[in-house]
């Protein structure tokens, strides 16, 4: 005679540490998943099916969904930005083949404004670049790309920016940009979420800002001026049942249309780019007036 039946069966999926939110501190932790399983004499012959997952406090009992083991606290999160922002500096300057002096400075003025005291030192950071020179760029390139995916959303997109225009600052240190660090630069820009084209955007702005030159740029005051303008004041009446945004929510640093950050050289420059997404629904009289009230103060 055959005794068949069912049971759940706990197995294990791994063990580490993790920051429960019940201690509030790093705990180990043990991952399980729950399986039905088939019987035959009370011993299991095959899965049924899965019934879920949770991962338990190895110190207080507590359990969660396995999502837990991503949450990172602020900790973790400077951490993360520390870690990037070395290897990025350490990738920007070694792009060219040459550190100056001028450049090791800049790398120890950036590193420090993230890392503990003491800090990254003058010896340190010949170590470091004597190690990281015998590496191919494609290494550090990719050791540079995973400390950005730690640092993963954590960053909005003016964090993003800033970024960016730390490594701007970093190959400029020397008094030029060579191509091999533009190239790192606008590589960092795509890893951080940035369209081929913003990328270029944002590192042309950048050299724009550098030479000097005299921009039209996208700013809070010309968002607050769009916002008050007689152009804004007709689209919203004509429009008022699907124009559910300001100026800041569509151009400004976390902006539905990714503009901010970038500057132009003339108001026919700037027209012609925010012509190109009229797509996203803006009228060109908004356009024409954000252009007028972006130009050079």
């Amino acid at each position: 005679m055959l005794i068949a039946g069912t049971k759940v069966e706990e197995n294990s999926v791994g063990s580490g540490t993790f920051n429960c939110p019940a201690e509030g501190s790093k705990q180990p932790y043990h991952h399980v998943r729950l399986e039905k399983k088939a019987t035959a004499f009370f011993v299991p012959v095959a899965t049924m099916s899965e019934l879920g997952e949770y991962v338990e406090c190895q110190s207080c009992g507590a359990t969660y969904e396995p999502a837990v083991l991503e949450y990172q606290t602020q900790e973790d999160l400077d951490t993360a930005l520390a870690v990037a922002v070395l290897r990025l500096a350490l990738e920007v300057v070694l792009a060219d083949g040459r550190v100056t002096d001028d450049e090791r400075q800049a790398v120890i003025d950036t590193a420090n404004l993230y890392l503990d005291p003491p800090g990254l030192t003058l010896s340190g950071l010949s170590e470091m670049l004597a190690t990281l020179q015998l590496q191919s760029a494609k290494t550090r390139s990719k050791s540079t790309a995973s400390a950005l995916a730690e640092l993963g959303s954590a960053l909005n997109m003016e964090g993003r920016r800033i970024f960016v225009r730390t490594a701007y600052c970093l190959a400029a240190a020397d008094g030029e940009v060579a191509d091999s660090e533009r190239e790192v630069i606008v590589k960092t820009a795509r890893r951080l979420g940035f369209s081929k084209s913003e990328a270029g955007g944002l590192v042309a702005a950048l050299e724009v800002e550098a030479a000097g030159e005299v921009v039209w740029q996208i700013t809070h005051e010309s968002l607050a001026d769009l916002e008050d303008s007689l152009a804004w004041a007709d689209w919203a009446i004509k429009f008022s049942d699907s124009l559910k945004f300001t100026p800041e929510e569509i151009y400004g640093p976390d902006g539905k249309i990714g503009y901010w950050g970038l500057t132009w050289p003339t108001a026919e420059a700037m027209t012609s780019t925010l012509y190109n997404n009229m797509g996203g629904g803006v009228p060109a009289a908004v356009i024409d007036e954000l252009v007028r009230l972006s130009a050079p103060k």
